[in-house]
């Protein structure tokens, strides 16, 4: 199988894990990845160096790497302008006819995976599938038109981009969706895609917490953010307004903002346990972010560390009293259909968490679980509420584990793969049927 995915290692992060995790157990499953990726060296916010997770990929696997430099997003008037015009990206032409081009050179094909984002994977998948006499499936990590975290220019964008998307996963054999509430929203929008669609959670892995829990010797409370936020808005408003999305979120819970705010309310009203409080951001930060951060009065709680390799975020993840996961806010009746890949290990770690989140498929699958702590996205005082009870049961809990086991075997990668591998077979035995 040719198995396309601009994300790959070494590059890091959570779009990587996905892929790299495919690539390591579908083996298992009679499936022989072919790699066609980027030159993994661009180094960018969304690309971070993370050689760790190339000890998910076999030295036997095929990896074709497209030779860089990438071509940058662009910025000015020009770059703003082509963009509003809908003009393919630099990035997109390159990224589209090289995957195409490193394909061609593999015999004995039997089918096409595309891993997107990037959405210009999709050209390039249904090319090389129609000159290959093979079927192709589309995964989507991102929903793409249908992302809430999205928003077009104005309604006739948004629309013309939904249209491309249905016209190019028209030509897909299956279409896999990461989340339930995703799931839902392609059949709704796409109907003449539902007999299609599957629905393949992300996950995380066992093997990468079989060792022993980290130690830990001192009285301080360390809570842990993992990952990426997303909280710089930009115009979302108005392209709101001119109806460029239906899902009118508020994305400046999902940053450090509203955890800073209920630290400082903490600290202010219980002043003794500033020594007893440490608070860990693992991952890159905006610029935006990291003023917000300077100018906290909580400053000297805060630990930013940076992105960390795979293995250090989950040491760091392992070791916590507590884990925190932001999302954004919806309007009263909305509900949200993220769920972030952290989440997942969130769960395996067996750590409280405390979970700032709206109504949707990530708060569905928190209430289920033991040992957390749920406010909504923009409760400053829930959340304060919650590192206060969490800070009082830390004697209690350090140590032990939560009970998660009902849940876990569903999220578990080898699980996932083989979940993957049966609608491979099934669009297999349906392309010998229709041949």
């Amino acid at each position: 199988m040719l198995f396309i995915a601009y994300y790959f290692p070494p590059a890091g992060g959570s779009g990587v894990q996905r892929s790299s995790k495919f690539v390591r157990y579908l083996p298992e499953h009679g499936f022989r990845p072919v790699v066609v990726t980027g030159p993994g060296s661009d180094n960018g916010r969304w690309t971070p160096p993370d050689p760790s997770l190339e000890d998910d990929v076999a030295e036997d696997v095929p990896v074709l790497r497209l030779p860089g430099p990438v071509p940058g997003d662009g910025a000015g008037l020009a770059w703003r302008a082509r963009r509003f015009l809908r003009f393919a990206t630099p990035f997109d032409r390159w990224w589209s006819d090289g995957a195409t081009r490193l394909g061609r050179q593999q015999p004995d094909v039997s089918l096409v995976y595309a891993s997107m984002s990037p959405f210009s994977t999709a050209p390039a998948a249904s090319r090389l599938a129609r000159e290959l006499g093979v079927p192709w499936v589309a995964d989507l990590r991102d929903p793409w038109a249908l992302d809430e975290h999205f928003v077009y220019p104005s309604a006739i964008h948004w629309q013309l981009e939904r249209r491309r998307m249905g016209t190019l996963l028209d030509t897909a054999a299956a279409i896999v969706l990461p989340t339930p509430g995703t799931h839902e929203r392609v059949d709704r929008f796409f109907p003449e895609l539902a007999g299609r669609t599957v629905e393949i959670w992300n996950g995380f892995d066992p093997a990468d917490f079989a060792g022993p829990q980290p130690e830990r010797r001192d009285d301080v409370f360390h809570l842990v953010h993992a990952g990426y936020f997303y909280g710089d808005v930009g115009r979302r408003r108005l392209r709101r307004l001119l109806g460029g999305s239906d899902l009118d979120i508020d994305l400046r819970p999902h940053s450090p903002d509203f955890l800073l705010a209920a630290l400082e309310r903490l600290v202010e009203r219980h002043p003794e346990l500033r020594d007893r409080i440490r608070v860990h951001l693992a991952g890159p930060l905006t610029v935006r972010e990291e003023e917000a951060l300077e100018r906290s009065r909580c400053r000297d709680l805060v630990e930013a560390h940076g992105y960390l390799p795979h293995e250090e975020s989950l040491r760091l993840v392992r070791s916590a009293d507590a884990l925190f996961l932001p999302l954004h806010r919806l309007p009263r009746g909305g509900r949200s259909t993220i769920m972030p890949a952290k989440l997942y290990e969130y769960l395996a770690s067996g750590r409280p968490i405390l979970a700032a989140v709206p109504e949707g498929d990530a708060r569905d699958m928190l209430e289920g679980a033991d040992w957390t702590v749920i406010c909504a996205p923009d409760d400053v005082e829930g959340m304060c509420q919650g590192l206060l009870s969490l800070l009082d049961r830390m004697a209690a809990r350090r140590g032990k584990q939560a009970d998660r086991r009902e849940l876990l075997p569903l999220l578990e990668r080898p699980h996932l793969a083989a979940e993957l591998a049966k609608t491979f077979d099934g669009v297999l035995a349906e392309d010998r049927r229709a041949a």
